[in-house]
């Protein structure tokens, strides 16, 4: 699924907390530049510790919850938290 059609559905997806692509990499910077380590993140979040720490090393899908979440902790929307496509890294 690419980038535009997960942020397009990405009302209907949450709603069913179905699992989303997410980029660990985009995860653990987000956290980083917000000045949290992960037991700070999973407090804030509302998750556990091992659910951040399994997000940011991709171990396993993420439910739109848990990224909502995430993203709602980090101060960002859940799209910056997803992959890019690879015409959109490159502008």
């Amino acid at each position: 699924m690419k980038f535009r059609e997960v942020a397009t559905s990405l009302e209907h997806v949450t709603s069913t907390n179905a699992p989303l692509p997410q980029d660990p990499t985009r995860l653990r910077r987000k956290r980083i530049e917000a000045g949290l380590s992960q037991p700070n993140l999973a407090a804030k979040a509302g998750v556990s510790r091992s659910t951040v720490y399994r997000a940011e090393a991709g171990l396993c899908p993420t439910e739109a919850e848990t990224l909502r979440r995430l993203a709602a902790a980090l101060a960002c929307e859940i799209a910056d938290l997803m992959p890019i496509e690879p015409a959109q890294a490159r502008s």
